[in-house]
């Protein structure tokens, strides 16, 4: 579902860089209006691997527009994502990776285990300040384009997993 864009052709279209391999005066550059360290890597994964479905693509294209348009949701998101007090993306991956290496029966002092036991805790409420970010800016809103929409329901309707129970369930225990 998405175009496979080789380093040829990122360098000759100046997608990332410029034809110097500079940062400024490439696509990415020109295009980036991200809040969030996982706002720009999402940007940079959408130019470096564009849509290929026409449908998609309209889908997004309705999305940006209507964020374009609508200055309150899109202040209000931008606003609220840019609280988020770690990288949602790296945290994750960092916590992840804690899980393998307990799996492999790892020994831990207890003070790494408090440590990280904090860090996911952490991790927990800021994904529920994203999830409270979204319903209160986009929950309700008649007038959503189809993908943000999609992005606000909850599975199986929708895109966005139903976590408030775990990260309920999870922070209680």
């Amino acid at each position: 579902r998405r175009l496979v864009l080789d380093a040829t052709a990122l360098s000759a279209l100046e997608i990332v860089e410029t034809l110097e391999g500079t940062y400024k005066g490439s696509l990415l550059d020109f295009l980036n209006h991200t809040s969030t360290d996982f706002g720009f890597r999402l940007l940079k994964q959408w130019l470096c691997a564009p849509l290929f479905d026409l449908q998609a693509i309209r889908d997004r294209q309705e999305a940006v527009q209507y964020l374009s348009n609508t200055a309150d949701v899109r202040d209000a998101l931008r606003a609220g994502f840019k609280k988020v007090g770690v990288d949602l993306e790296r945290a994750t991956s960092r916590i992840w990776s804690f899980a393998v290496q307990a799996e492999r029966h790892a020994v831990y002092y207890e003070d790494v285990t408090a440590k990280r036991l904090g860090m996911f805790r952490e991790l927990l409420l800021e994904y529920q300040r994203c999830l409270r970010v979204l319903s209160t800016t986009l929950q309700g809103r008649k007038d959503l384009p189809r993908r943000l929409s999609q992005i606000v329901r909850p599975a199986p309707e929708g895109a966005l997993p139903d976590l408030e129970g775990i990260i309920t369930g999870l922070l209680e225990s």
